[in-house]
C-alpha cells in the first residue's frame, strides 16, 4: 500500500517492488492525488484511488483494496532493497502466526545516506515521545509494519484520528500485543528512503506531529491502555477528504 503525490517516482518503486518481493507476486496500491503514469495504469497489479485525505486516510483506503495474504506500506520517497520482501514473507510464513506483526526495518536520511537502525530503535521505550504510562516498557513497535490482511483488518488497521502513518502504526503494533501477539523484527534491511525533517516538503508533516499526532498519543497512551485492542476498520470515513496542512481550506 503507497500513500503518496510524487508520482514522478512511482514507476522506479514499482520496479524495486519488483525486485525485492520475487518469485512472490503482489499488487501494488496507490492512493493518493495525483495520476501515476500510463505505464502504471495498465499493469494488471497496480490500483489507483485518487484521494485528498491526510496519509493515515489513504493508507487505510488501499488496505480496503487490498487482496492479497500479507499487507505492508511504505513510502514514495524510498525503493525496496532487492530480495528484502520475499526474506520478509518467507520469514512470516515459516516462523510467525497469523495474529503476529512485523516491523520492517528501513534507513532513512538525505539523499538515501540512512544506515539501518539498530534493532533497540524498534522498542518502545526507546523514543522519549513513547514513554508514557500506558506503553509497557518491553512492547516492540512497527512505525511500518507487514501484516496478514484478514487480521490488519479484524484488528481495524490505522486509527485514522492521527493524520500522519506513524504514530497511528505504533500504535497498532501495541494493539496488537495488548490481544496476544508478538511483534517480530524483519529479517532485513527492506527499504532506504530520502528523508529528512529538513525537506522543503516536510511541513505538513511537521505540523500535523506537533499538532496533532503527538498530542494524541499522549492523550491516548498516557493511562493503561491494555485493553485498547480491536477498532473501528471504516474509521477513516470520519476522517476529512481533504487534507488541509497540505492542500489547504
Amino acid at each position: 500500500c503507497l500513500p503518496g503525490y510524487r508520482a514522478k517516482n512511482w514507476d522506479a518503486f514499482f520496479m524495486s517492488v519488483e525486485r525485492s518481493i520475487a518469485p512472490y507476486n503482489f499488487e501494488l496500491i496507490i492512493v493518493g492525488p495525483t495520476e501515476p503514469s500510463e505505464n502504471l495504469k495498465q499493469k494488471e497489479n497496480v490500483k489507483y484511488f485518487k484521494d485528498f485525505g491526510s496519509p493515515a486516510r489513504c493508507l487505510q483506503i488501499a488496505s480496503t483494496l487490498a487482496e492479497g495474504k500479507y499487507m505492508t506500506w511504505s513510502s514514495d520517497d524510498g525503493y525496496f532493497l532487492p530480495g528484502s520482501l520475499a526474506q520478509c514473507i518467507q520469514f512470516f510464513e515459516e516462523k510467525m502466526q497469523r495474529n503476529d506483526g512485523m516491523a520492517i526495518k528501513y534507513a532513512e536520511g538525505t539523499n538515501f545516506s540512512g544506515q539501518c537502525p539498530p534493532d533497540v530503535y524498534f522498542t518502545a521505550w526507546h523514543h522519549d515521545d513513547l514513554k508514557l504510562e500506558g506503553i509497557p516498557k518491553d512492547y516492540n513497535i512497527a512505525p511500518v509494519g507487514m501484516y496478514n490482511l484478514e487480521h490488519f483488518r479484524e484488528m481495524g488497521g490505522l486509527d485514522c484520528r492521527w493524520e500522519h502513518a506513524n504514530f497511528n502504526c505504533i500504535d497498532l503494533s501495541f494493539r496488537i500485543q495488548n490481544a496476544g501477539g508478538k511483534m517480530f523484527l524483519s529479517p532485513c534491511l527492506v527499504s532506504n528512503h530520502d528523508w529528512s525533517w529538513q525537506h522543503s516538503d516536510a511541513g505538513p508533516i511537521q505540523q500535523a506531529y506537533i499538532q496533532n499526532d503527538k498530542p494524541l498519543m499522549k492523550e491516548v497512551w498516557g493511562q493503561n491502555q491494555s485493553s485498547r485492542v480491536k477498532i473501528d476498520y471504516h474509521n477513516w470515513t470520519n476522517s476529512s477528504s481533504r487534507w488541509v496542512r497540505r492542500f489547504g481550506v
